[in-house]
């Protein structure tokens, strides 16, 4: 009970954290807006960590920690948080959703195609067919074709 009511915690601050950022580009975001965040999502990450460090099967600390990563701590902790994840639940979908999104190029991807080859390489080489965990590269192809980074025409 105790590792559900931290991760509640961690993701309504992780939430908090993206609501004081505001939507839109870097560019419109308010310093006090970026503070707001930095601050919620810093607390955020230790209650998270502190999570996972108690309950040491459960991946689901690991798993919102992506989103704390693509706010806070970027790639490493992100790439960090995943393969701890992974070693806890190896077709976490929201894991892997999370970290596919990190690495988008409008985050820390170093391509437009990371993302899509990343979730296309996990789906078709690690998942067990017919796994919800397939579904990962259709979000991630949906996301791009959305943010006109990738087309299927």
């Amino acid at each position: 009970m105790a590792s559900a009511t931290q991760c509640v915690r961690g993701e309504y601050l992780t939430d908090m954290a993206w609501e004081a950022r505001g939507t839109g580009w870097s560019s419109t975001v308010t310093s006090q807006g970026r503070q707001e965040m930095s601050r919620l999502l810093e607390q955020s990450r230790d209650v998270l960590l502190h999570a996972a460090s108690l309950f040491e099967e459960d991946p689901t600390p690991y798993a919102i920690l992506q989103y704390v990563a693509l706010g806070l701590s970027g790639r490493a902790a992100g790439e960090d948080w995943l393969a701890k994840c992974l070693v806890r639940d190896p077709y976490n979908y929201r894991a892997l959703l999370s970290h596919s999104n990190l690495l988008m190029q409008k985050w820390y991807g170093r391509s437009a195609m990371e993302s899509v080859d990343f979730a296309g390489r996990y789906t078709e080489n690690k998942c067990p067919k017919n796994h919800p965990s397939q579904m990962v590269l259709i979000s991630v192809l949906l996301e791009q074709y959305r943010d006109a980074a990738w087309s299927p025409l």
